[in-house]
């Protein structure tokens, strides 16, 4: 059904239109999704969520948690978008700590500004404390929380050189150093463990993997195709790893790379939307995406169809110590009713 890579190019059509349910992935100590659920309510221990039965909400799709993130394989932190907050819970939905950035950083934006957080990264600092960056797509800015603090704030809107737009995805490394896509100025922006920028690549259809100083992202290939390239961050030396045959996608967001190099990839093709939505909109008002693993080789092992969750940020977080991939799974169209969930993609 799936085609290789002849000459490191592929089309997807058949990926997009026909998916096979993909292989289970190897995990050490991975995070226990079995019996995590939490409500949907304005109360600190749920999640807020918008829809067309709250008065005056008057976007196009309905809203909710926009991304999360698991910390050292027991802990799951959630950004609760409406509530302006950052909420860890343990493996049962338990809440543990609810950060509101809200209150935390207004002194860093003005006061009538709104606050668009979007996406979370974590990573364990030098002493062991769990830190978290959390980008703000309305105000151009990442906030810096340790210890239930914000410890520091950076970045400036606009389209200049490392000035931000819209951030559609963050990534912590190890050392400090931060990763931010940019969907609107098409760029990818590294800064170091001190925040100074380091690099600037461009960038296409969003989505990236940052890891131990690599950072894997998705350019302009030849003749329209989409090039996925690896850069060694240290050394400014990109490579080309695969291009891609441009499906019809609206969206294509490079997930993760985990250690063998397989590429996790989500596909949002309006064509097939149609289709999908028939037997699956109750589950997924906002439509599918279809996840594919794509091996160094160029061939297109596994794919899955998963519902959209949620119009900004990102819905699906990689485990690098357990080498899984999570998506969070929840119906913004029927809360206050149903839960959210997180779920590994098996």
């Amino acid at each position: 059904m799936f085609k290789s890579f002849a000459s490191g190019s592929v089309k997807l059509s058949a990926l997009l239109l026909a998916v096979m349910v993909s292989g289970s992935f190897q995990a050490a100590s991975a995070f226990d999704a079995a019996s995590f659920s939490v409500k949907f309510g304005a109360g600190a221990g749920k999640l807020m969520c918008y829809n067309s039965k709250v008065k005056s909400y008057e976007e196009p799709y309905p809203a909710g948690p926009s991304a999360f993130c698991i910390v050292g394989g027991k802990t799951a932190a959630v950004l609760d978008t409406f509530n302006r907050s950052l909420k860890l819970f343990d493996e049962n939905g338990k809440l543990g700590a609810n950060l509101n950035i809200g209150e935390l950083a207004k002194k860093e934006i003005p006061a009538d500004s709104p606050m668009g957080l979007s996406c979370v990264s974590a990573r364990t600092d030098e002493k062991g404390v769990s830190e978290f960056a959390v980008s703000d797509r309305a105000n151009g800015k990442i906030y810096i929380l340790s210890a239930g603090r914000l410890v520091k704030t950076f970045g400036t809107p606009g389209r200049e050189k490392f000035q931000l737009g819209q951030i559609e995805e963050i990534a912590f490394d190890s050392d400090g150093s931060i990763a931010v896509c940019d969907w609107t100025n098409n760029k990818i922006c590294v800064f170091d463990k001190d925040l100074k920028p380091v690099r600037e690549v461009p960038s296409q259809l969003n989505g990236m993997y940052y890891a131990s100083g690599i950072l894997y992202y998705i350019e302009k290939g030849d003749a329209g195709k989409l090039a996925f390239m690896k850069l060694d961050v240290k050394t400014d030396k990109p490579e080309k790893l695969f291009e891609l045959d441009r499906p019809a996608s609206r969206i294509v967001k490079l997930l993760a790379v985990d250690s063998k190099g397989n590429a996790r990839v989500a596909f949002f093709d309006d064509s097939i939307q149609e289709n999908l939505m028939k037997d699956g909109a109750k589950d997924a008002p906002m439509g599918f995406y279809t996840v594919a693993v794509i091996s160094p080789a160029g061939k297109v092992a596994s794919a899955v169809n998963l519902p959209v969750t949620t119009a900004f940020g990102s819905q699906f977080f990689f485990d690098r110590g357990a080498e899984k991939l999570y998506y969070q799974d929840y119906n913004a169209d029927l809360a206050p009713e149903g839960v959210y969930t997180i779920k590994p993609i098996k």
